[in-house]
């Protein structure tokens, strides 16, 4: 053999053990990536986001996912116990509450529990059956397989074969005999029994959620269709983007309330954006930023804050306001407030100050307010959370730029005398340049009542005397903040810009006549449903 032979030999000899190695390697690679896939899928056994992740590998989730994948894995493990879990999911759209709740969790609830029976009911019949066609997909794919080998469909003679797509996706069973039904508010469901009764998103639009007619069938068809199809044990679950207070979730809600023998229920509700610090988020931090980033979210809001407040924060209100009508405030100056103020009888500042320990969580209310005989405008507000060095220079500076106006027309500040609004008051006593009044809101109030909506009764009077005038949005951007503070009251989340206008107009109107009380609290008690 010659030395090029030779040299070609142990070339071909080389390629053969690198060729050989990398066989080697691949196998070694693929007994791994096998191991692997078993690790996941025996973890996604017990594990639903793992499941999730193991049949949609691109899936990205978050804190939120984690936590509601949580809640349904206990309320999974409730239904199997017999413990008739009630569960209301509020989250905002397209933040992955069906793709889990809807499509995920149920199959891996039948892969674990492979004889019960679920049915997914939403608001129309294209929207189940597209939850339904999803979720089948999902219990026939291989991935879920490898999990649970029970989701193979259940064997049945050729002739029971002959169902649409649509038939077979709103209504696919399992080996063992578990079912997925799908069906719309106002399908069938009768001779029917089921361990988890869905109902994802009862309510279409806002046109739906307005109408009556449309709520009370959807409550109708609860009432009579599918709870009383739940098995007993059997668990409920309510998905819902909020629309309005009177939805199938505030009724549930409202019935639990005042019938202490009606289901009770466990209230998941997650807004878009925080409003207050929590466990996984700052105030002002989005819910999931890697689907919908904040500045997203803040553009959305600028269409239509009212709307924004319902769908995305789960904060719905009534159509025109509760104690105090949208109605009442149509009247907007667009002029410059300081015109107002030039030829106003009285000028003041009314502040709200937070009540908290820690008044980076809670919200102060400073409003400048000018009246002219019985019209009262709104000059200038700002509502936001402070520390009190913020709240001191914020209510320096507003006292700054108002002082030629108050001080003209004799008025002053009216500043809540609690937490910072006390200490404020004690510092600046002997210092401002205008005059500073205290209110307390129990020494304050009249009558026996020193509550909250005592207090507003005077503000709803003047708004309902039409006696209030507002900035128009070209003068104050944020104005439809307050609007909608006002409007919620008293079921919205924060007051501040209630109290902040109420204590001064209940100061004006009081210094004009003394109101008769009883009158007042039994209309209250009787618009409130109390009486």
């Amino acid at each position: 053999m010659t030395s090029a032979e030779i040299f070609a030999e142990l070339d071909r000899r080389k390629q053969a053990s690198v060729s050989r190695l990398d066989q080697i390697m691949a196998e070694i690679e693929a007994r791994a990536e096998r191991r692997r896939r078993r690790e996941r899928a025996t973890l996604a056994q017990t594990s639903l986001l793992s499941f999730v992740e193991h049949t949609h590998p691109d899936y990205s989730a978050g804190w939120f996912h984690r936590e509601v994948c949580a809640a349904l894995e206990k309320f999974s493990a409730d239904v199997a116990a017999k413990k008739s879990p009630r569960l209301i999911l509020c989250a905002p759209p397209q933040h992955g509450k069906t793709a889990l709740a809807s499509k995920g969790w149920p199959v891996h609830h039948l892969g674990r529990h492979p004889r019960h029976k679920i049915a997914c009911v939403s608001y129309g019949a294209d929207l189940a059956h597209d939850n339904g066609r999803d979720a089948r997909a999902i219990a026939r794919s291989d991935e879920a397989f490898e999990v649970f080998p029970t989701l193979r469909p259940m064997t049945r003679p050729a002739s029971r074969y002959h169902r649409s797509d649509l038939d077979q996706a709103a209504d696919w069973k399992t080996a063992l005999g578990g079912n997925y039904k799908a069906v719309g508010i106002g399908g069938p469901l009768a001779g029917r029994g089921f361990q988890i009764l869905i109902i994802d998103d009862p309510i279409k639009d806002q046109a739906e959620a307005n109408s009556q007619t449309v709520r009370d069938a959807a409550w109708e068809w609860y009432c009579t269709v599918g709870r009383p199809r739940l098995s007993h044990g059997g668990g409920v679950l309510v998905m819902t983007t909020r629309w309005h207070p009177d939805d199938l979730v505030g009724r549930l809600l409202d019935l639990a309330q005042t019938n202490p023998e009606a289901d009770r229920w466990q209230v998941l509700s997650f807004a878009a954006i925080a409003d207050q610090d929590e466990p996984h988020r700052k105030a002002g931090e989005a819910l999931d930023p890697v689907r919908h980033p904040l500045s997203s979210l803040v553009a959305i809001r600028a269409n239509d804050i009212r709307k924004f407040e319902a769908l995305y924060q789960q904060r719905p209100t009534v159509q025109g306001g509760n104690m105090i009508r949208a109605s009442w405030l149509g009247e907007r100056y667009a002029c410059r407030p300081e015109d107002i103020a030039a030829t106003a009888d009285e000028v003041w500042i009314s502040v709200d100050a937070a009540k908290k320990k820690n008044a980076l969580n809670d919200f102060h209310a400073i409003h400048v307010w000018a009246r002219k005989g019985a019209m009262k405008s709104l000059l200038d507000r700002r509502t936001e959370r402070m520390g009190y060095p913020e709240f001191e220079d914020a209510l320096d500076g507003m006292i700054a730029k108002w002082r030629p106006f108050i001080v003209r027309t004799a008025g002053g500040a009216l500043i809540e005398d609690t937490a910072n609004g006390t200490t404020y008051l004690q510092v600046r006593a002997h210092t401002s340049p205008v005059p500073l009044v205290g209110f307390s809101p129990t020494r304050d109030t009249p009558g026996s009542d020193s509550s909250k909506t005592a207090r507003a009764i005077y503000l709803q009077r003047a708004c309902e005397a039409l006696q209030v005038v507002l900035p128009d949005a070209s003068v104050m951007p944020n104005i439809e903040e307050l609007v909608i503070c006002w409007t919620s009251f008293p079921s919205g989340l924060h007051d501040d810009d209630v109290d902040a206008a109420s204590q001064l107009v209940m100061r004006w109107m009081l210094g004009e006549a003394e109101p008769d009380l009883d009158a007042v609290n039994a209309g209250l008690m009787a618009m409130l449903g109390m009486g």
